[in-house]
């Protein structure tokens, strides 16, 4: 028999090998490439939940802090006693804040509802001074 390409017996099984080999190696790409792009868009979900749970808890600070902020413009001024003792029951009404203090336009505080040092002020305070200035 005359071939055109004469091959050995060893080369054309090589070749079915080969042959038969190709369609499972390509299935494994195609499927290699599929649980990549779902764990990529899993991810992302993940990211996107996680986002949106973090800006309601920044929202849910925001009006805690509004509504703590009306309920102590409502207050007459105190003296530094009777200041402590409203204070110091706060941290348990609002657990989002760790501390409450009053001070003065001077930015010395007057009272806390935590142990404070005397010399602490906030009048170097950026926070401080641009309030102030409102």
């Amino acid at each position: 028999m005359n071939r055109i390409f004469p091959i050995s017996f060893r080369a054309r099984l090589f070749l079915l090998v080969f042959l038969a080999l190709v369609p499972p190696f390509a299935l494994i790409y195609y499927n290699a490439g599929l649980q990549i792009r779902t764990a990529s868009d899993e991810a992302k979900k993940t990211a996107l939940r996680l986002a949106r749970l973090a800006a309601q808890t920044h929202e849910d600070l925001i009006d805690q802090a509004h509504g703590l902020l009306l309920f102590l413009s409502h207050l007459p001024l105190l003296d530094p006693l009777a200041c402590k003792n409203l204070l110091a029951d706060l941290p348990q009404r609002y657990p989002s804040f760790t501390n409450f203090a009053v001070s003065e336009p001077s930015g010395k505080i007057t009272c806390s509802s935590l142990p404070f040092h005397q010399g602490i002020t906030f009048e170097n305070r950026a926070w401080f001074k641009e309030v102030l200035q409102r």
